[in-house]
């Protein structure tokens, strides 16, 4: 699971907010506070206790260790891992060969982050995932009622972001989704073993 930040959405403190969220067994937080100063994001990492979990979207640090990028300012940097929203298949393919480290992908069901636009969907989430081999997580309107979809329609997981933001018991809301995530990656691999041992068994016959 990956999840998105946005302060201005949190009632109380922020950084105990993202404590929260960092302790879950989530894969990644992106800090996507692009109004910071770079002092003000840097202040700000200093005082949290998962920095290996964070990934910066931030114009101000660039050249942080993890960072999460549009397509449009993706530039691949040695040593440093990159998730880069991604709005198409060919976007897809392209940050791929640059060097991308994941991918998000969006919006996927109607969310009230996107009001007005119309979704993108499963099928299109179906295709960037199908032309892409590093991991796709799918962003926008997903929570524990449509999570299996997403999985099913290949992403290796979900993002979200008010949810994770406002909910009184961030925990349970997050493992709930989490928990979908681990049931599907589980019948991935199990699918995957069998056919590495079928082409193994194959190739000495």
């Amino acid at each position: 699971m990956l999840v998105v930040t946005n302060r201005r959405l949190v009632k109380g403190d922020f950084k105990e907010r993202l404590e929260m969220v960092c302790k879950a067994d989530v894969d990644a937080v992106v800090l996507r506070e692009k109004d910071w100063t770079r002092e003000e994001c840097e202040s700000f990492l200093q005082r949290l206790s998962a920095l290996d979990k964070i990934f910066v979207n931030n114009p101000n640090m660039r050249n942080y260790s993890c960072i999460s990028v549009p397509f449009a300012e993706f530039e691949y940097k040695k040593d440093v891992k990159t998730i880069v929203s991604v709005h198409s298949e060919e976007e897809a393919e392209i940050a791929e060969k640059k060097g991308a480290s994941a991918l998000m992908v969006g919006h996927i069901f109607a969310t009230d982050c996107k009001k007005g636009l119309p979704p993108r969907g499963l099928e299109f989430l179906n295709k960037v995932c199908s032309a892409v081999s590093i991991p796709v997580f799918a962003i926008g309107g997903i929570d524990a009622t449509n999570a299996r979809y997403v999985m099913e329609a290949g992403a290796f997981g979900c993002a979200v972001m008010s949810g994770a933001m406002t909910k009184d018991n961030v925990s349970e809301y997050l493992e709930k989704i989490i928990e979908i995530e681990r049931i599907y990656r589980s019948k991935k691999e199990r699918l995957s073993d069998m056919a590495s041992k079928l082409f193994a068994r194959i190739a000495s016959d």
